[in-house]
């Protein structure tokens, strides 16, 4: 309540002038105690905002630690020694002749070298691949985890995706990640780079299976292959 200073009239809050007299109320003496009883809807509003965003919390959550399936091909042995035989044209540095792979090569690849990667206690890589996309690449990591929080549980199965395209510039080669997946998570745009270190960790430690990796100067992506140019 508001009270009028002229007469003592006791106004209730929003009021600016007293219903009494019509004197000019002094409203500096409204206190966050008069506003927040007088408000209760007010704190409706704000125990219902609370509730909707721990619910978010809850699904945002739930969807990141459901696993998103792995859609790329596998690849087979035969898969494996048709890319190990490009891989050798490339390494023999021979300007002009690019090699093109198809999906199938690159994860066999991949599955070849994933012995090489250096495993930890708490987070191990079950596997990685490449899917190719018209303008994009898909680089995917599957893998578990084991958090101390889940005690003797069997650990957790994440799956990280992000999609970008790989550009060599001047001053080295970068992924400028388009967005992410988490789970089956969206992560938009730059959100994307929150899960890329572990995407990367594991594709950089997988190019030592591979030195032609490191020469690579240009990549095209056509038709659900991807054409590799050699070294400079």
């Amino acid at each position: 309540m508001i009270i009028c200073a002229q007469c003592g009239h006791a106004n209730r809050l929003g009021h600016i002038f007293c219903t009494n007299c019509r004197s000019r109320l002094n409203l500096n003496q409204i206190s966050e105690e008069d506003l927040s009883a007088a408000s209760p809807a007010g704190g409706r509003r704000r125990w219902r905002l609370g509730l909707l965003l721990v619910a978010a919390l809850i699904l945002a959550a739930g969807l990141a630690f459901w696993p998103w399936p792995l859609v790329a091909e596998h690849g087979t042995g035969a898969d494996q020694q048709q890319a190990r035989r490009k891989i050798a044209q490339l390494e023999q540095g021979t300007r002009g002749r690019p090699q093109v792979f198809s999906e199938a090569e690159l994860n066999a690849s991949l599955a070849a070298a994933l012995p090489r990667l250096r495993q930890r206690e708490t987070f191990r890589v079950s596997a990685v691949q490449v899917q190719i996309r018209p303008n994009a690449l898909v680089l995917a990591v599957s893998a578990t985890w084991q958090p101390a929080w889940i005690g003797d549980r069997p650990p957790l199965r994440m799956t990280y995706a992000i999609t970008g395209i790989p550009q060599w510039e001047q001053a080295g080669r970068r992924f400028v990640v388009q967005r992410g997946m988490l789970g089956h998570l969206f992560l938009p745009g730059p959100m994307g780079l929150l899960i890329a270190p572990i995407i990367k960790r594991c594709f950089q430690e997988l190019q030592s299976a591979y030195p032609a990796a490191h020469t690579i100067r240009h990549l095209e992506l056509e038709g659900g292959r991807l054409t590799v140019y050699g070294v400079r």
